[in-house]
């Protein structure tokens, strides 16, 4: 039969290869014919497998290069693991229970083959909240009911008189360098009823000004408490302030016969006469203390002084207007004696500082301070003045944080950086007022946190916690505080997204997925290219921060060694894999949590969490952040977490 009649017959019977094979071949067309048809079938196969194998190849090759099987049973030191348990890597059972996890693993992988892609998510979705139920969340208690001094908390009635005031005589000579005055200490129930006060509010500073121009000596310049004066000393040093009140009066009120006035002056006033026993003589002047608010705002006039010559006290540098103590001397005063020291010229030729009085009222001299403020972009210090002259309508949550934040400015300005007083500073100035044995004014931070619980009602934590930047070292407790930062423009809007309560420290937190942190070291200068050999498919990455107006927090400082070449913190960098959006971050520890507190600027304001494994326990805070807003979407969880503990080792 022709070869190309046998080959019709092929085609036309649709004789399959095999059946072709078994036929003997005549010549080497059929040979050529048979060959013909096997590449057909055998060639695409062929390149199947050796796709395969290169596929293969380059899988083992990716394999080797950038994956370390040795992490399937045994994580990193520090690196928590994703099994069931023991997912410290220094836990002994760690390593089982990774073979225990790829184990399940391997045995499963058919059934997550069968089962599509949705199925899966949302048995994933099912376990993870009905491991949920394990930790329900805690309902924090809005109710005081523990107060640091014990029992059951409770507000303080304002309004309160002072203990002891002095009754000054001016008489009209200045016989025996005494200024031309006498004054005595007297019980508040022996002055008059008809009879007003004036207060004196100064700068202990500005009064060692006045007396060391009359070259004087301490009695004791090491003082055994460790305070800068001894009590003794710093009668002496106040003295001079009460002298320059005298003089000064005397210049307003010329042809004025002598007269009787009552005047209130700290060190003169806080403790009785006499007292001998130091520690009963302590307890009276810290507890006059945590009245300053009442007796400035009970006194007739508020007299300002400090030694700096043509100064009004309205400038923001004036050291008068940076203490602590200064918010509670003048944010209530009614009327306000302004002490200048300046100097008159006498046909032609300069003499000595003289001392005049100039009347303001209250508002006016607020008023001119609110001034200040804003020219010098001091928005928390404006918040105040603007509340206490009514000239808007700033919210108690507004003035509050406000507050707080320019007491503790005030505070670190005046070498205060320990914060003891920040509670006895403010109490009287908020909606609800502390007991004074409450506030003992040894831990500053334990003191405010308490006056914020008693103002529960008025003020959301949140809002000063998004503003918070690490506590320093030397705080033993309440470590969700920290210095504030000042506002900027374009990022002063905060409007918290939790409650959140400062004795019992609780808020509600989320949990987010997609998110990663990354020490800078190895990371920081080529974090992206990095990312991508990991993942190729990895695409361009977006830098939030600067460009959003994103708020920045400082790192803490070590006051007591400032020349600590580790000062314990690091730079890192949260990574949003999903997203492509790299934050930076300066955190103490590394992050495992995250706590959403409130918008700022362009974004959200985030406090960084070392949460324990164990359920309900303290969280340690270890940084702050700004990620953007679409991380509200990212939320799968909600509950209470606890923040504090001690500070890190």
């Amino acid at each position: 039969m022709p070869i190309a009649q046998k080959h019709s017959e092929y085609k036309s019977q649709s004789a399959s290869v095999r059946t072709l094979c078994l036929e003997p071949f005549k010549n080497k067309r059929e040979y050529g014919l048979l060959f013909f048809n096997l590449r057909e079938i055998f060639l695409p196969a062929g390149l199947i497998m050796l796709f395969v194998f290169d596929s293969l190849r380059k899988s083992i090759e990716a394999l080797s290069k950038h994956t370390q099987l040795r992490r399937l049973f045994q994580e990193d030191p520090g690196v928590q693991g994703c099994c069931w348990f023991a997912k410290n890597p220094d836990d002994p059972l760690h390593g089982f229970a990774n073979f225990l996890r790829v184990l399940v693993a391997i045995i499963l992988a058919p059934l997550y083959i069968l089962y599509t892609r949705n199925s899966v998510g949302s048995i994933k979705d099912f376990l993870k909240q009905a491991a949920w139920f394990i930790e329900f969340s805690n309902t924090p208690h809005a109710i005081l009911h523990s107060s640091p001094m014990g029992g059951t908390g409770k507000y303080s009635p304002t309004g309160l008189s002072p203990k002891w005031l002095l009754r000054v005589e001016f008489n009209d000579d200045d016989e025996g360098g005494n200024g031309g005055f006498e004054f005595t200490q007297i019980k508040w129930s022996e002055k008059p009823l008809d009879a007003t006060y004036n207060a004196i509010s100064y700068s202990m500073s500005c009064a060692r000004v006045l007396f060391d121009e009359e070259n004087l000596e301490l009695l004791d310049p090491n003082p055994e408490d460790g305070r800068q004066y001894s009590l003794c000393d710093r009668k002496r040093i106040s003295w001079f302030v009460l002298r320059e009140y005298v003089l000064a009066r005397r210049r307003r009120r010329k042809g004025e016969k002598a007269k009787v006035e009552y005047i209130w002056l700290d060190e003169f006033c806080l403790s009785a006469d006499g007292i001998e026993d130091m520690k009963v003589e302590e307890d009276e002047r810290r507890r006059e203390v945590g009245l300053l608010a009442d007796i400035f705002s009970g006194a007739e006039h508020v007299c300002v002084f400090c030694d700096v010559e043509n100064c009004e006290h309205v400038n923001l540098n004036c050291s008068w207007n940076t203490r602590l103590f200064t918010l509670a001397e003048i944010l209530r005063a009614r009327n306000v004696l302004i002490l200048t020291r300046r100097r008159p010229k006498v046909e032609g030729n300069s003499t000595n500082l003289v001392t005049y009085m100039t009347f303001n009222y209250g508002d006016q001299f607020r008023r001119r301070i609110q001034t200040e403020a804003a020219l010098n972009t001091n928005w928390h210090l404006y918040a105040l003045m603007q509340h206490s002259t009514n000239a808007g309508s700033a919210s108690w949550q507004s003035v509050i944080h406000s507050m707080v934040v320019e007491a503790i400015r005030r505070d670190e300005a005046d070498n205060f950086n320990d914060h003891n007083f920040l509670g006895k500073g403010l109490n009287g100035l908020l909606p609800r007022r502390s007991q004074l044995e409450d506030l003992k004014g040894k831990d500053g931070w334990q003191d405010l946190a308490w006056l914020l619980e008693l103002n529960q009602g008025f003020y959301n934590a949140t809002s000063l916690a998004a503003v918070c930047s690490l506590a320093e070292y030397n705080v033993s407790s309440h470590r969700w505080w920290g210095k504030p930062i000042s506002p900027a423009e374009g990022n002063e809007r905060l409007e918290p997204l939790v409650t959140a309560f400062p004795l019992a420290a609780s808020t509600i937190y989320v949990v987010r997925e997609g998110w990663l942190y990354l020490d800078t070291i190895g990371w920081s200068d080529q974090v992206v290219d990095k990312l991508k050999e990991h993942d190729p498919k990895l695409a361009p990455f977006t830098n939030w921060g600067d460009e959003q107006l994103c708020p920045r927090w400082d790192p803490p400082q070590n006051h007591k060694n400032k020349q600590l070449k580790n000062p314990g913190y690091q730079d890192g960098l949260l990574v949003d894999l999903r997203s492509k959006v790299i934050v930076s971050v300066t955190v103490i520890d590394r992050p495992n949590s995250l706590i959403v507190l409130a918008l700022h600027g362009c974004g959200i304001t985030c406090m960084l969490l070392n949460r324990p494994a164990k359920r309900n326990s303290i969280a340690a805070k270890v940084g702050m952040a700004n990620v953007p807003p679409y991380v509200l979407a990212q939320s799968v969880e909600a509950g209470t977490v606890y923040v504090g503990g001690g500070p890190p080792k």
